[in-house]
């Protein structure tokens, strides 16, 4: 599309840390478990969506659609997977949020 060189891994580095962030995933110590994991979850499909149009060469097609539903689908789940590693009892940062609190 251009000849200008940009860094595709850093384009997607900063677009998950603006997504996790709009989203309110900087500090989840207060909240619950049922709202961490919708945000990680809203956080991932805004993530796969915007990848996958980015990411995409060639015409726009109906291909698309499933490229957009494949990155969300892939993106919810690694931040749903990374939340339930870290913010459930016995997770990393489960354990230093009750150790914080007290």
């Amino acid at each position: 599309m251009s000849d200008i060189q940009w860094d595709e891994d850093e384009l997607r580095r900063k677009l998950t840390g603006f997504f996790c962030e709009f989203f309110g995933m900087g500090d989840l110590s207060e909240k619950p478990m049922h709202e961490v994991r919708a945000r990680a979850e809203l956080a991932g499909a805004y993530i796969g969506r915007s990848l996958a149009v980015i990411e995409h060469k060639g015409p726009v097609g109906s291909d698309i659609a499933m490229a957009i539903r494949s990155q969300e689908q892939r993106w919810k789940s690694a931040l749903l997977d990374s939340v339930g590693r870290l913010c459930t009892p016995g997770g990393e940062l489960r354990e230093r949020w009750n150790r914080r609190l007290k």
